[in-house]
């Protein structure tokens, strides 16, 4: 593998991002993007990796893919179009945490993948609370808890 798409991978899983997807007849879904490979929306199963129930939705009508060293999404020709953070978009669209995609009637917002975070990430999360005052301890007790019963 090149030595530049290593680095991109490697940055791309340190920021490794998830989709929750929001349809008014269906519960909400989160699924986790891949970076080998894309990942399409849409109202039917043949050629979409997640299905949507919004008859404003295309069949296949958007896919989310990981390129150079970003996320993008792009557009499939869908009827309606794809909305990011409230632009209707023409060609590829950079994605990041905290964006807001709009495919007919159903949200989908990017959100920081936590649980499949990269290494570099959590050093990098552990060592900004070290620095801001935050003690051994005190994790230690947030990631454990305080030994109490929950229920």
């Amino acid at each position: 593998m090149p030595v530049h798409k290593e680095r991109a991978l490697s940055r791309a899983s340190e920021e490794a991002m998830r989709l929750r997807i929001a349809s008014k007849d269906q519960p909400e879904v989160t699924v986790p993007l891949n970076l080998e490979e894309p990942l399409t929306i849409g109202r039917e199963r043949e050629g979409s990796d997640v299905v949507v129930a919004d008859h404003h939705v295309s069949r296949n009508h958007c896919a989310f893919h990981f390129e150079g060293d970003r996320w993008l999404v792009r557009d499939l020709k869908s009827r309606n179009g794809t909305v990011v953070n409230g632009k209707k978009i023409e060609e590829d669209q950079e994605i990041q945490p905290g964006d807001r995609i709009g495919i007919g009637h159903t949200l989908i917002t990017v959100e920081p993948d936590r649980v499949n975070k990269g290494p570099q990430t959590v050093v990098r999360e552990l060592e900004k609370e070290l620095g801001g005052g935050k003690g051994y301890s005190t994790m230690m007790k947030e990631i454990v808890g305080n030994g109490e019963e929950r229920g």
